[in-house]
């Protein structure tokens, strides 16, 4: 059964690494299609003056977008506190209760 809990959280750790190759594949695809396909291009032309703005928003944009991404890859997601919860009930019978709603 040590095995198997080993096996389970390598295969949950290969699965988020995946989710996260998976999200920045998709980040690059977009920055690619709209960044460097349709207004790199445009640069060249009379449209310059609609492509440097646009192109200046979306580079911040997505700058913005990596950064807060790689932030949150690398923050630790905290814990409840040991004592977090709350007690319900008569005063004799109270238990603890973690959930609002059983």
């Amino acid at each position: 059964s040590k095995m198997f809990n080993n096996r389970q959280k390598s295969l949950k750790g290969s699965l988020g690494n995946f989710m996260v190759v998976i999200v920045f594949i998709v980040q690059l695809t977009e920055y690619y299609c709209f960044a460097i396909m349709t207004w790199w291009p445009r640069l060249s032309t009379d449209m310059r003056i609609y492509a440097i703005p646009i192109l200046i928003c979306f580079n911040f944009l997505a700058i913005m977008l990596m950064w807060s991404f790689i932030m949150t890859l690398l923050m630790d997601p905290g814990e409840v506190p040991i004592y977090w919860g709350f007690r319900v009930g008569d005063p004799e019978n109270r238990r603890r209760r973690y959930c609002l709603m059983c």
